[in-house]
């Protein structure tokens, strides 16, 4: 069940949220998590029902400032690429199992969310890939390595002056 509208209480803004557990029946034994901009600020802990696990999660969080909230199944093992596991906690890859939702998103005042730290990242990201395109980039005529270059500036751009 998505995030429902926010509450406002004395001055503070509070986000409910209920979710039930059918998409937990893959992984037992873990606490589902309610995520806020990347903490987990919540957790329920499931059991076991006719065979498979399930748990019941309701939440309220406190919210001061736009962000997102997910819900996630943490993994109880730790993940590498080289990593491969058998039996419960494990996916038919040999990987742990994770199972996360996609954000829902919160804006307040008309602001989105936006953490510095991620925005820097991704420009350095950009600033990398432009560097492999002017190294390695093969292109038939300059206005092809141009117009590639234009879409990591852009973006860059866009990062640097959206509030």
């Amino acid at each position: 069940m998505p995030a429902r509208p926010l509450v406002e209480r004395a001055g503070h803004q509070f986000l409910r949220h209920h979710s039930g557990g059918a998409a937990l029946a893959l992984i037992r034994r873990r606490a589902p998590e309610v995520v806020w901009n990347g903490e987990a600020v919540a957790q329920a802990a499931s059991r076991s029902v006719d065979g498979h696990f399930t748990a019941n999660l309701d939440a309220q969080i406190e919210v001061r400032e736009p962000g997102w909230l997910a819900l996630r199944i943490p993994m109880n093992r730790p993940y590498t690429d080289r990593a491969q596991y058998t039996g419960p906690g494990a996916n038919i890859f040999g990987k742990a199992l994770f199972a996360p939702t996609s954000p829902s998103y919160v804006t307040m005042g008309g602001c989105s969310v936006r953490q510095a730290t991620a925005v820097a990242h991704l420009v350095a990201d950009l600033e990398e890939c432009i560097e492999r395109v002017r190294e390695l980039g093969a292109f038939a005529a300059e206005d092809e390595r141009e117009a590639v270059l234009s879409i990591y500036r852009n973006a860059i751009r866009k990062l640097r002056t959206s509030r």
